[in-house]
């Protein structure tokens, strides 16, 4: 497996110095298969969310979160160290009045990390940021079916050997939701790969039968 790449060039008071311990960590944690999530944490896109992890997670992606963390360590530092770990990113631009996204996109790009951009208008974010008119920016409409599609279709030109079929990713974003609805809050106390663990489980173990085919919007 590569190692990562750390930047070396911050001065030890930058907030993006990484003391020679945490860069030990940073290698340690470092996946080939992470995939950093920059997303809103809003109400308003819990489906979009639970759409972009139960996609990841079908091809054996492991997907790691801001959210996820907890500590008193300093936030911009905490989410620097996710990204190092991840060879891949997934941004959401839909709402780029908070610049949170946009700011660690730029932070993604700087290291050189393969992301996945995306929006809800089209062109909405290249009016409010310019330089992003370099490549393609993905446009979901806010349909989670286009969101799910979309992101297919860029992992699956990454990873063909772990194609997976429409109807399975759909499928398994209706189960993720019937998780969630039946947990509640708790829902957010469990990680992506456990939930993943809990579908393998009710297949296998329970037999289980997925929701049949039905239109996702």
């Amino acid at each position: 497996m590569a190692s990562p790449l750390i930047p070396n060039w911050c001065r030890p008071n930058h907030p993006l110095h990484f003391s020679a311990d945490i860069r030990r960590l940073i290698r340690k944690e470092h996946s080939p298969d992470g995939i950093f999530l920059n997303i809103p944490y809003a109400q308003r896109y819990t489906n979009f969310e639970i759409a972009v992890l139960s996609t990841v997670t079908a091809y054996g992606l492991i997907p790691h979160m801001a959210k996820q963390e907890s500590g008193l360590s300093v936030r911009l530092h905490k989410i620097a160290r996710m990204m190092l770990s991840c060879d891949l990113a997934f941004t959401d631009l839909s709402y780029a009045k908070r610049l949170n996204m946009p700011f660690e996109l730029g932070i993604l790009l700087a290291w050189g990390k393969e992301n996945f951009v995306v929006s809800a208008a089209r062109y909405e974010s290249l009016q409010r940021i310019s330089d992003l008119n370099f490549g393609d920016i993905h446009y979901h409409e806010r349909s989670v079916g286009k969101l799910i599609k979309s992101l297919s279709l860029w992992l699956r030109q990454r990873y063909p050997k772990r194609a997976m079929s429409l109807n399975v990713l759909f499928r398994r974003y209706r189960r993720w939701q019937k998780i969630r609805r039946e947990l509640g809050r708790d829902f957010d106390q469990l990680s992506p790969q456990d939930i993943d663990q809990m579908l393998k489980i009710a297949e296998a173990e329970y037999k289980i039968e997925l929701p049949g085919r039905a239109k996702i919007r």
